[in-house]
């Protein structure tokens, strides 16, 4: 289904297969919510060793494809990946302190990425629009203190960077 993406994506495409020595194939969902979020995309390693990038949520595809190839395009261009070793003992709290540094990571990545895609054209308005009606739409309000502060406290911190 490339025909429909943005001159900018398929650039970033073929640059992502040529650099990573493999075929990707970009799958579309049928789901559109009219905001973005960066979990409606995912890489999958087939067996063949090939990808497919899986968009859940069609609501801007330029946008949510060039997130997910800009991440891979980082590793292809060697940007320093997360490898850690970590553990507390606690299976429970190794896990949230994985999420959390990984949700760090992306944070920091994210600022390359967005610089990209703004060089690429593929921010405007609109998508400055979605990806804040995204944030209110799955970034519960804070009433009172509980234990999502520090999933909006890490989304926040990506919506700003």
């Amino acid at each position: 289904m490339t025909e429909k993406f943005a001159p900018a994506v398929m650039n970033l495409l073929d640059e992502a297969q040529q650099l990573s020595g493999r075929k990707i194939q970009v799958e579309l969902g049928t789901k559109q919510v009219g905001y973005i979020r960066h979990g409606q995309s995912r890489q999958i390693d087939n067996d063949d060793g090939s990808l497919t990038i899986a968009v859940t949520d069609t609501t801007n595809v330029d946008y949510t494809v060039s997130h997910e190839l800009l991440h891979l395009l980082l590793m292809q261009r060697g940007y320093p990946q997360i490898r850690f070793n970590l553990t507390t003992g606690e299976e429970m709290l190794d896990r949230q302190l994985w999420a959390t540094a990984i949700e760090l990571y992306n944070v920091v990545s994210h600022v390359v990425i967005g610089a990209e895609q703004q060089q690429l054209g593929l921010v405007d308005a609109q998508v400055q629009e979605q990806y804040l009606a995204g944030i209110l739409a799955e970034v519960p309000a804070e009433e009172k203190a509980d234990r999502l502060v520090v999933f909006r406290t890490l989304a926040l911190l990506d919506t700003l960077a």
